[in-house]
Formats: structure tokens, sequence, C-alpha cells
């Protein structure tokens, strides 16, 4: 079986899936409703969708896979102070500072906030959302999927925030944070 073989048995069975699904929820109110709120309400795992296709479906790819992709950016978090801010942490960096990733994810929202300014969060693989706060120059796009210490912005003055956030609960930064 050849690439483009493969990728319409992959896509028919996506398509089939699909239809299953659709001819559930028109036929069942309750199941209706149990997919509205588990994606227009709750936190939506894309992480696990992806995991799942990955595992069942394997990657669609159409480029050559001997290629190596090499890394540009690769950071660990670097700041002179910490103070507690609203439900998370300020950070004090330099000027224009390149913000590094703190755990490997998905971009959920690209946003502005009263409180933060410009917002990127990321939903990581056990869940929590991780809020970067006051991020200019961003790098990343929603849906992209994004490594530890992959570069997200920079800085717009000298500082960040970053808040943990879990089922529109905020975490303790002490737990997660600690770098």
């Amino acid at each position: 079986m050849n690439k483009i073989d493969k990728f319409f048995l992959k896509l028919l069975t996506i398509t089939i899936l699909f239809l299953v699904l659709a001819i559930i929820c028109k036929s069942n109110n309750d199941i209706q409703k149990k997919i509205h709120y588990y994606l227009y309400e709750d936190s939506f795992n894309f992480n696990s969708v992806y995991t799942i296709y990955n595992k069942y479906l394997g990657g669609v790819s159409f480029y050559n896979n001997n290629q190596k992709t090499i890394s540009v950016f690769n950071d660990t978090l670097k700041y002179s102070a910490l103070n507690k801010y609203k439900d998370g942490i300020k950070l004090t960096v330099s000027n224009h500072y390149l913000v590094p990733n703190l755990n490997e994810g998905i971009v959920t929202k690209i946003t502005s906030t009263k409180k933060y300014g410009n917002t990127i969060i990321i939903k990581t693989n056990n869940n929590i959302n991780i809020w970067y706060g006051n991020i200019c120059n961003t790098t990343v796009k929603i849906y992209d999927r994004i490594k530890k210490s992959d570069h997200i912005g920079e800085s717009c003055q000298d500082y960040i925030y970053i808040v943990y956030e879990k089922k529109r609960k905020y975490l303790n930064y002490k737990k997660y944070f600690n770098y």
C-alpha cells in the first residue's frame, strides 16, 4: 500500500467515525447535551485527540520523514525576581525577553486580558493550562503543538505573568513552577 492509499484509508475511517457520531448525536438528546458541554463549556483536551490519532491512525505526512528538524531556540526560563501577582506570579526578566515554553502542550488561546495583557494559554499533557501574560510578538498560533523550551514570544516590558489553571480553578504556582 502506498502513501496515497494509506491516506485515503485513514480519511475514510475518520469520515465513517464522524458520521456514526453525528447520527448518534442527532438521535439522542442526552448525548447531544454531554458533547455540547464537553466541547464548549469544559476544557477540551486536544492532547488526548492528538495522541489517539497518532496511536491508531498515524500521522499524515507528505514530506520526506528522513529529514531532521533542528530546534533553533532551546532555552530555560531565566528571571531576576518572582512576586505573587493576582492568580499567579510576576517574573522580572530583561526587556523584550524571549519567553520559553515551560511544558509540552497545545496552544489553546491567544488573547488580551485586563489582568495580564497579551496572553498565551497552553494546555499541557496533564490538562493544566499555563497562562503566559504580557507577551508580545508571539511566535505560535492557536492549536500549535509545542515542546518544552520552544520560543512562544517575547515580553512586552521587563516582566511576564505566569498562571496555572485547571477546570476554571487557579492552582498554587508553588506546586508546578520549579525554575
